[in-house]
């Protein structure tokens, strides 16, 4: 029997897996943070702080249904966090062995330039896809930017299944699907988070079909 089950891990701020049936897609969480010693620590669990981890999670099963997820749990309430835990984030994700590595994040900050780089390099060499968001205020971000990265952009579009490629960034849609909103006035969230996760989900197809080695 041929396994078609594709493994992206979400660096995010955690899945409630209650929610839109992604139970049986989380198949690990972790949570990495800086404790109260200004350490970085890794803890085996992840209590979801903003909605923000579960609709990205959703959106990309809603694209494709047979994807392991692994949450890892870096932002705060706010959905914000250190850069520092954005790179170990990044290092632990090889330890999964996944296909896609998505994030609806990053960071404005050049001097984490290099580091996102030089860990993206090493993704890369492991035939690891990372797909990021861009900034929503057009500001150069990373990693979306990096050479190596799949840097995605959103457009107020009504076709969900729309996406396009152009000028170095991936398109898609801005907005959720009706069916994914479980709390007021989801609807009315927008942004490049959103179309990244589309863009994942798209990935996930073609990484099904054995199209690893993607050009771009």
């Amino acid at each position: 029997m041929i396994n078609n089950k594709v493994r992206v891990v979400i660096i995010d701020s955690g899945i409630d897996r209650s929610k839109n049936n992604l139970k049986d897609n989380v198949i690990e969480a972790i949570s990495i943070k800086i404790n109260s010693k200004g350490y970085i620590e890794k803890t085996e669990e992840s209590v979801a702080n903003n909605d923000h981890g579960t609709l990205v999670a959703s959106c990309i099963k809603y694209i494709y249904d047979n994807v392991e997820l692994i949450d890892i749990n870096i932002l705060d309430k706010n959905l914000t966090t250190d850069g520092r835990v954005l790179l170990k984030a990044l290092e632990e994700s090889t330890k999964y062995n996944p296909d896609i590595i998505h994030l609806s994040l990053g960071t404005t900050k050049f001097k984490y330039w290099f580091p996102l780089k030089r860990i993206v390099r090493k993704l890369r060499k492991n035939n690891i896809i990372v797909i990021s968001a861009a900034n929503n205020y057009g500001l150069k971000s990373y990693p979306a930017y990096l050479k190596g990265v799949i840097g995605v952009r959103g457009k107020e579009v009504e076709d969900l299944n729309w996406h396009i490629y152009e000028d170095g960034f991936y398109y898609a849609p801005y907005k959720l699907p009706k069916e994914l909103c479980y709390k007021k006035n989801q609807e009315k969230i927008r942004g490049t988070s959103i179309a990244a996760a589309y863009i994942t989900g798209y990935f996930c197809k073609y990484v099904k079909n054995g199209n690893k080695n993607i050009i771009f």
